[in-house]
Parts: structure tokens; C-alpha cells; sequence
């Protein structure tokens, strides 16, 4: 985790580029580094060189061609939980997560509390698209801050 003085960095996992763009936009103006990625693999590449003090993802996502790629955010979310895998960096155990979706609970499978109850209640939360940008800020910045008090 950066400390207080140190400027924060944030991965945001998104296929939309335009929200992609308009968060990244918003947080760059509030003096955090973001890194936009839109496959799994992508992330994970970025999460193998940066530290990021949180991260914004997007559970499903639509692939270049655009064809739904179900669960590709919880996907990433269960990589950089599992730390015993043997490159992902151990502070992807507790990195402060944002999930969001816009797809609503259909036949009792809600997918943001999928998210939360696989990214650990503590250090995860959870919006529902459609949202502002300073919702998410402030969301991030709560957790991030709840994240440096545990340790």
C-alpha cells in the first residue's frame, strides 16, 4: 500500500471505454495513476509489475469481437485472491476492490454479492451501474482508507 503522501495507483477493469475513460479522467484529476485494462490477461500483466492500492472491476465484460464474456471480473478477482498461486503478488490477498455491474439478480444469482462474498467483505464493495464517477471516488477512497487502518 502507498502511504499517505505517496500518490495512489488504480487498475480499472472495464470493456466500456468510455466509462473506462470517464473514471479515469476523474481520478487523474484527483491526482491518482490509473492503469485501464479490458481482458483478464491484460490485468494480470499489470498486476505482475504494479501495486495497485485498488482496484475497479467490472464483473461481466464483452470481448473485442463482443461476445459476453460471463464472470471475467470474478475471474480476475479469484486470481489475485489466491495468493498461493505462484505469481500472483501477495498483496493482491487484500487489495481494496471495487465490483460493479450493470446487470441485475436474475434466478437468485446476484452477481455483485458473488463478488463480495468471493473478494472478502472487508476489503471489497460493491455499486451498481449507473453511477458517477465521484460515487466511485469516494467508495475507493473509504475502502482504501478502512484498508490502512487494519494493517
Amino acid at each position: 500500500m502507498n502511504k499517505k503522501n505517496q500518490k495512489l495507483s488504480v487498475l480499472i477493469f472495464e470493456d466500456n471505454i468510455d466509462l473506462a475513460s470517464q473514471w479515469a479522467q476523474f481520478f487523474k484529476r484527483e491526482g491518482i495513476t490509473v492503469r485501464h485494462a479490458m481482458t483478464v490477461d491484460e490485468a494480470v500483466t499489470y498486476c505482475n509489475q504494479i501495486e495497485f492500492d485498488a482496484i475497479v472491476l467490472d464483473i461481466f465484460l464483452k470481448n473485442s469481437a463482443g461476445k459476453l464474456m460471463p464472470r471475467a471480473g470474478i475471474t480476475l478477482l479469484s486470481y489475485i485472491r489466491n495468493t498461493s498461486l505462484e505469481k500472483i503478488p501477495k498483496w493482491g490477498a487484500t487489495v481494496p476492490v471495487v465490483a460493479v455491474t450493470g446487470a441485475t439478480a436474475k434466478m437468485g444469482f446476484d452477481p455483485l454479492l458473488n463478488a463480495k462474498s468471493i473478494g472478502g467483505y472487508r476489503s471489497i464493495e460493491v455499486l451498481r451501474k449507473p453511477f458517477k464517477p465521484i460515487v466511485l471516488h469516494d467508495v475507493m477512497i473509504d475502502l482504501i482508507k478502512k484498508s490502512q487502518e487494519t494493517e
